[in-house]
């Protein structure tokens, strides 16, 4: 099984991440690696539009604050106890 070393340091199964584009609207505005077990970002990568990135997260000398980040993720994500949300994610 492939592993990946993600910011922290930490071996994480490669099965488990998977490779996004952070967009605004129409706008990418960064790439990052997602646990798709926990829903955690693992880690950012490449920033196309600072000015884009969410309101209030840091951007320091180009690198995103992924612990920032990941605060503002958690809470744009739908719960799992949401009705209907598992027929949405399947179709």
């Amino acid at each position: 099984m492939k592993r990946i070393k993600p910011a922290e340091g930490s071996e994480i199964v490669a099965d488990t991440v998977k490779q996004y584009i952070l967009m605004h609207k129409n706008i990418p505005v960064a790439e990052m690696t997602l646990d798709t077990v926990s829903g955690a970002i693992v880690s950012v990568g490449s920033i196309y539009e600072a000015a884009h990135v969410p309101v209030g997260i840091p951007v320091r000398k180009g690198i995103v604050d992924r612990g920032g980040l990941n605060e503002w993720w958690r809470g744009r994500a739908i719960p799992e106890s949401r009705a209907g949300i598992r027929e949405a994610l399947l179709s």
